[in-house]
């Protein structure tokens, strides 16, 4: 059976490496990216089955990234969480094209449950 594939935008390096260990260890496929500028090239090379999104990531940002990946037909049905600890994320979350969001800080099981809720 094929491993499901996360791929990871953000420029908190120490979340980006948590996160890579703790979702590596769960049996997924990580892959992570520190800008935004890139995210059709890393979508279209990496595959992947989700892809957490952070609101304030370098380059293009978070909500433009989701927008240029829902106005693509290879990956727009590709689910994308959004990552943020700005407090009108709801609000971002509806406007950007994200299917989910959650608000750092988060709780690790909070991220697992909505993270299973796309790729059981």
């Amino acid at each position: 059976m094929d491993r499901k594939r996360i791929l990871i935008f953000d420029d908190d390096v120490p979340l980006l490496d948590v996160l890579q260990i703790i979702f590596t260890e769960g049996g997924y496929e990580v892959e992570v990216s520190q800008s935004s500028n890139n995210v059709v090239e890393c979508v279209s090379t990496f595959q992947p089955d989700l892809i957490l999104m952070d609101y304030l990531i370098p380059e293009i940002g978070g909500a433009e990234a989701i927008k240029t990946l829902r106005n693509n037909q290879k990956f727009n049905k590709v689910p994308v969480i959004l990552v943020s600890a700005t407090t009108n994320i709801a609000k971002i979350k509806n406007t950007s094209g994200a299917n989910d969001y959650l608000r750092k800080p988060f709780d690790i099981d909070d991220l697992e449950t909505i993270v299973n809720k796309y790729l059981s």
